[in-house]
């Protein structure tokens, strides 16, 4: 796996083979990358961007322990910490998958067996649980619930290409976008009325947190690379500590903050 190719390529420069170890962070970056440009699943996107890290970490720490690494392959190494293309950080076709999967779920679901389940905490309901399941299940509309569900997943598939420099309004678009859909304007709990357990169910169904936070999670890894990746130009150009601040101030775009566009901040 690619922790075992990090591992191998750390052994190799650390043993004096710096090509043989670049040459494998390289074949470990273009798949990484091709995998988050490629994946339409959501665990792999993560796994990919957890390695993406790991990777980075280890390319900071290569970088401070062995001046020969920097010295023979800055160029590379700057490669190899370029931020994250656009492309790579998208996530509309991992989001488009598991919306596919909540709609197919929801057409399928046992509402009363769903409904027990929750109400009791277990997989194995009791009959309590079981008789007011069947009793809740009778207002369940699945029409309306999956019209809820496929609005909220839209309101997230509508995000899901923005640069992290938008991910605060996102946030705020995302939440009061899915507020509406289960809240009355202007009668509190008069919306339930009205499909009550597709209510109840669409919080559970969509977490637009969960998905904001995913790709908030992405942005933190390019936001390591550029970090990474200034580290590695200071060391190339040999800047002194008590000019780091301002050098970073005036570094380009690809050194700076993907969140506000910022400079980083230098901590002795």
């Amino acid at each position: 796996g690619s922790e075992m190719v990090l591992t191998k390529a750390a052994f190799e420069i650390a043993d004096g083979r710096l090509k043989d170890g670049i040459d494998r962070l390289i074949k470990n970056d273009d798949f990484l990358r091709r995998l988050l440009r490629k994946t339409s699943t959501l665990l792999s996107r993560n796994i990919a961007l957890a390695m993406m890290r790991k990777q980075t970490r280890t390319i900071g720490e290569l970088v401070e322990i062995n001046p020969a690494l920097v010295a023979q392959y800055g160029e590379v190494l700057t490669y190899l910490s370029r931020p994250l293309r656009q492309e790579e950080q998208s996530f509309s076709a991992v989001y488009g998958s598991e919306a596919r999967f909540a709609s197919n779920y929801l057409k399928n679901v046992d509402s009363a067996h769903g409904i027990a389940i929750w109400i009791s905490g277990n997989e194995n309901p009791g009959v309590a649980a079981r008789t007011i399941g069947k009793i809740l299940g009778l207002f369940y509309q699945p029409n309306a619930t999956l019209n809820m569900t496929g609005a909220s997943w839209s309101a997230i598939l509508d995000e899901a290409n923005q640069p992290a420099s938008e991910y605060s309004n996102v946030r705020a678009r995302v939440l009061e976008k899915n507020r509406q859909l289960i809240d009355h304007p202007y009668l509190p709990y008069v919306h339930y009325l009205s499909n009550p357990v597709g209510k109840i169910v669409l919080p559970m169904a969509v977490v637009p947190e969960m998905y904001l936070g995913y790709m908030e999670r992405s942005a933190d890894v390019d936001g390591y690379l550029r970090l990474v990746g200034l580290q590695i130009d200071v060391r190339r150009k040999k800047i002194a500590e008590n000019a780091m601040q301002d050098y970073a101030n005036k570094a380009g775009a690809q050194f700076r903050s993907p969140y506000d566009g910022k400079p980083m901040a230098w901590i002795a």
